[in-house]
């Protein structure tokens, strides 16, 4: 099994792969109510569960631009976040990394839905979650964050490009 890299959270930087620390994600997890079940997961379990709730929240379409083009995730943007990683996005990514590790988000990924996209298993206590193939450039439907995490990331996002499911 590969080794599930590290994360680098640096503010506009090239190489950056998460919006949050592990120490912030702890710090966020031991406060809110249902936390516990995420700190009892191996660290490297709750790494992977980080990048992937990254890879997840990078899919969606946000106002502005990205800060410098070079940067490798979404946020910062301007106008309005220059600088800075906004609180709600680095907690939308705590939440839907919990949403993984607790076995939720596969119960809203139907088994046509991860065909389609590529993903050939999804298990974590019920389920894995494989990366999509890289040639595969479908987005996983908005619907599939968690509530709590598009709740929070809502006012980033560019409500006249968005497109409702029926």
């Amino acid at each position: 099994m590969a080794e599930i890299p590290a994360l680098i959270a640096t503010v506009s930087g090239t190489t950056s792969n998460t919006y949050g620390t592990e120490a912030e994600c702890l710090a966020y997890m031991r406060i809110r109510p249902g936390g516990q079940e995420w700190l009892d997961k191996d660290p490297a379990d709750r790494r992977g569960s980080l990048l992937f709730a990254t890879i997840l929240i990078e899919r969606e379409v946000f106002w502005g631009l990205k800060e410098d083009s070079a940067q490798a995730l979404q946020f910062p943007r301007v106008p309005g976040t220059s600088g800075v990683i906004p609180t709600a996005i680095k907690h939308a990514q705590f939440e839907q990394a919990l949403d993984l590790v607790t076995g939720d988000y596969a119960d809203r990924v139907s088994f046509v839905d991860t065909q389609e996209l590529g993903v050939r298993e999804m298990r974590n206590e019920r389920t894995t979650v494989r990366m999509v193939p890289a040639s595969n450039s479908g987005a996983l439907p908005a619907w599939k964050l968690s509530t709590t995490a598009r709740s929070l990331i809502a006012p980033y996002m560019d409500a006249t490009l968005m497109v409702a499911r029926a």
